[in-house]
């Protein structure tokens, strides 16, 4: 779900991804290495049961779209401090939920520098995300779109294709 702060930002340059403590499923990148596709950021946590069911959905988004231009980047938030952690948390949806599968796209794990007032993460605090999942969807020009929503499949993947169809 979008809250009013993420849903201002469409039409404009989102926050980076600051302060991540480690990254799973690929290199690290940044929104700017990524400009010229399409980036789904999916805001969740470990312990959200709408999160974790909603993660086939992501998977197969990512199966039938990255080669043509869709990024998804998975960013944990900062409940876990290394992502040894949350491969343990994740031991039962991927067996129950994901049949025993990995997460095919990156993981970000959310950090905040010493002291600071974000225990979830200065991403998730940059982003104003106040529920998970989160969603926001990024086109090929760098600029918030919109957000995308686990129960709207259909309505999901056209909002992704049209993004993808644009240069």
């Amino acid at each position: 779900m979008a809250d009013k702060r993420t849903a201002k930002m469409v039409g404009q340059e989102p926050p980076p991804l600051r302060d991540i403590l480690d990254w799973q499923g690929g290199e690290p990148t940044s929104l700017e290495e990524l400009r010229g596709k399409v980036v789904l950021l999916d805001f969740w946590g470990y312990w959200c049961g709408p999160c974790l069911a909603a993660m086939p959905e992501l998977m197969k988004l990512h199966d039938e779209l990255h080669e043509q231009g869709l990024e998804i980047v998975a960013i944990h938030d900062g409940s876990l401090q290394s992502l040894d952690e949350l491969n343990k948390q994740l031991e039962a949806p991927r067996k129950n939920l994901w049949n025993d599968r990995d997460l095919p796209f990156r993981v970000a794990l959310a950090g905040s520098p010493e002291g600071a007032p974000t225990p979830q993460g200065t991403v998730i605090a940059d982003y104003g995300i106040r529920e998970f999942p989160t969603t926001p969807l990024i086109g090929r020009d760098g600029k918030v779109a919109g957000c995308v929503y686990p129960q709207q499949v259909d309505e999901n993947v056209r909002l992704i294709r049209e993004l993808l169809e644009q240069e």
